[in-house]
């Protein structure tokens, strides 16, 4: 003790002033206390935690963003300017989050490791196939729940328990995977919508003939329509029957489909002799090159292990086209091509930069685009249920869609691609089409002209909406439906102009219902039957067409093998599990509602259709102006002068009673 005081009596003679030490050891000669700059310490603290945020949620963003056709950077080091704000916008929300939890450190870190979790996870859920399950303890746990967890916990652990250097080193980690990202997409052009993604070296062989197969989703029957008593219901109807007097298909008002879901009955169509179940024509086998997709994202994936319809035209000297859309792979068969031609669409995210919408409206739809496809703030989000006790969600468009939807976007350009390509082939040439028309989301009008985002509905309601949207989305429905016949139409205009319509077969087939709008399904078989299973089903016969009604009461898939046979392939056996009877009433019923279809709706599909015309005045240069070499160019629709479309409104007033 005695010598301590010496030594400090010491020191202090040999020093202006007194020596004090801080806490740590570290000392002063200013006669003061050192003391540290908390306010510097903690901003930079909550910079290199915001950023830290924002680099992993843009990481992913740009991923997202470069994973469709849409062009991130258009001959600059800068994104484009929808892309631009996202980027703000999550650094905005980044430093946000960070500030309001400023004093609560231990929960800035735990909430910038969830993050860090939530970029596994949500990569996982858009870009990777992979259902790879680790049990621990009997307990079965995702992978890439675990690995998330892992980074996670080293993510928490370095930013709440490291130095300012560790972590600073973190931040660089991160921030390397960003710019390395952001990087790899600079110079380089945006995907075409339509990638034609694989040619054959073959050539058409023989005199020409075509076979055109459209695959057209919730395409309901004309029965299940008159079961709506609205003019809308009435006036479709018309267009439909119009259409197919006009251009003399014979209609099947009684064909319904094996099954419920389009997926499945999209397998049944391409294997239309079999009775089996359509597991039994699916891969379970995946390849490793379908693990990760980095580009036209797909949440699930259908692969054949047969395709006996491409079989018959291949067998009969048929070259294949197939145009493809979502996730059901039609180009290949036990994972092998077997097609002479495959054109996909790419279907996230939409190129936003060919639709006529504002800058705003891009925006927003990018956004939700990329949130919905985390499959975090999904339809069933409980915090979306809780909220919307309290908020009419349906008036906040944001959350207000389900824009994993957002497919249908430009599908009606798959017409133009396929003319081009029927106009430059020759031979025998067969044509699979996939279409989103109508589809599970409604944004065309009748006239195929894209509507207002406010006014775009889904197939049915997200289960936390509890607003009764049906009236509004049934018209939507049939808004785009018959913008559909408006494209069939101009389609059949096209190849009789060219000649080609007496060597060409024509099949229009509704591969599923519509549900009555809803997103459960009523326990009552009949309506069931009606509102699911019933389709639309029309077959255009080049060498001898003839309008007439084929009123058997048969699976699409039967109908058509029928009519490539020639021998009556629908059975008496229906396989419906229920009693004869009943099947029976189901039939009459059918019969009654079809039977109000009218001889004489040509006159008025012909005046509707000049309206329609008049709203998609097209140059007689448009096929000039695709280019198919390897890709496809996007294609997109001029708008009809004022004048025509006050004439178009006068006259739908005046034949429509509108």
């Amino acid at each position: 003790m005695f010598l301590n005081d010496l030594n400090s009596e010491a020191i202090n003679s040999n020093t202006a002033s007194p020596l004090y030490h801080d806490t740590k050891g570290r000392f002063s000669r200013s006669g003061k206390r050192a003391v540290l700059n908390t306010r510097r310490r903690n901003f930079l603290d909550n910079a290199l935690l915001a950023l830290f945020i924002a680099f992993l949620l843009a990481t992913d963003f740009i991923l997202f963003s470069g994973s469709g056709n849409i062009e991130v950077f258009r001959n600059s080091v800068f994104p484009v300017p929808e892309v631009s704000v996202i980027l703000f916008l999550l650094l905005v929300f980044s430093s946000l989050l960070v500030y309001f939890l400023r004093n609560l450190p231990t929960v800035k870190n735990a909430l910038a490791s969830l993050v860090s979790f939530g970029l596994v996870f949500v990569l996982y859920k858009q870009f990777s196939t992979i259902q790879q399950i680790l049990s621990i303890g009997g307990t079965n746990i995702p992978v890439y729940f675990t690995i998330g967890i892992g980074f996670a916990l080293i993510s928490y652990g370095i930013l709440n328990y490291g130095n300012f250097f560790v972590r600073l080193f973190l931040l660089v980690a991160v921030g390397t995977l960003f710019f390395h990202v952001y990087t790899a997409y600079i110079g380089q052009t945006g995907q075409p919508e339509f990638l034609e993604s694989y040619r054959s070296d073959r050539t058409g062989e023989g005199e020409d003939e075509r076979f055109i197969y459209f695959f057209l989703p919730n395409l309901a029957s004309q029965a299940y329509m008159a079961t709506d008593s609205s003019q809308s219901s009435f006036k479709t109807r018309q267009i439909m029957n119009g259409f197919y007097q006009k251009n003399n298909f014979t209609v099947y008002p009684k064909a319904f489909t094996p099954e419920i879901s389009f997926f499945e009955n999209m397998v049944r169509s391409l294997n239309p002799e079999s009775t089996d179940s359509s597991k039994t024509h699916i891969l379970k086998i995946r390849l490793l090159s379908e693990y990760w997709r980095f580009h036209n994202i797909r949440h699930e994936y259908i692969n054949l292990k047969d395709n006996s319809l491409y079989d018959y035209f291949q067998e009969r000297g048929y070259l294949i086209s197939a145009y493809k859309s979502r996730d059901f792979d039609m180009c290949h068969k036990n994972h092998v091509a077997n097609v002479d031609r495959c054109v996909e669409k790419i279907n996230q995210p939409i190129n936003i930069y060919d639709i006529k919408l504002s800058k705003l409206s891009k925006i927003h739809i990018l956004l939700m685009e990329w949130l919905s496809s985390m499959q975090i703030f999904n339809n069933t989000a409980p915090v979306f249920s809780v909220v919307s006790d309290f908020i009419d969600l349906q008036q906040a468009p944001m959350v207000g869609i389900d824009y994993s939807n957002l497919y249908v976007v430009n599908s009606v350009q798959t017409f133009d691609i396929l003319l081009k390509n029927i106009m430059e082939d020759k031979g025998r040439q067969a044509y699979f089409v996939f279409i989103d028309l109508p589809s599970n989301m409604f944004i065309y009008d009748e006239f195929c002209q894209l509507k207002p985002t406010d006014k775009w509905y889904d197939i049915s309601n997200l289960p936390w909406i509890k607003n009764d949207l049906t009236s509004k989305r049934s018209k939507a429905y049939m808004q785009q439906t018959r913008c559909l016949y408006g494209k069939l139409e101009n389609f059949m205009q096209k190849l009789a102009q060219n000649d080609m319509l007496k060597d060409t077969t024509i099949v229009v087939q509704g591969i599923s219902g519509v549900n009555n709008f809803q997103s459960v399904r009523k326990d009552d078989f009949s309506g069931d039957f009606i509102a699911n299973r019933l389709v639309s089903m029309a077959v255009y016969n080049g060498k001898a067409p003839e309008y007439k009604l084929d009123w058997r009461f048969c699976d699409t898939g039967s109908l058509l093998n029928s009519y490539l046979t020639g021998q009556n392939s629908c059975s008496q056996n229906l396989n419906l599990n229920v009693h004869d009877t009943v099947i029976k009433n189901l039939n009459r019923k059918i019969g009654t509602l079809a039977a109000g279809i009218k001889k004489d709706s040509q006159k008025e599909f012909d005046k509707w259709y000049q309206l329609w015309k008049s709203k998609n005045q097209e140059q007689d240069d448009t096929a000039k102006n695709i280019s198919i070499k390897t890709t496809v160019e996007n294609i997109t629709e001029t708008e009809a002068p004022a004048e025509a479309k006050e004439n178009s409104e006068e006259i739908q007033k005046k034949d429509f009673g509108l």
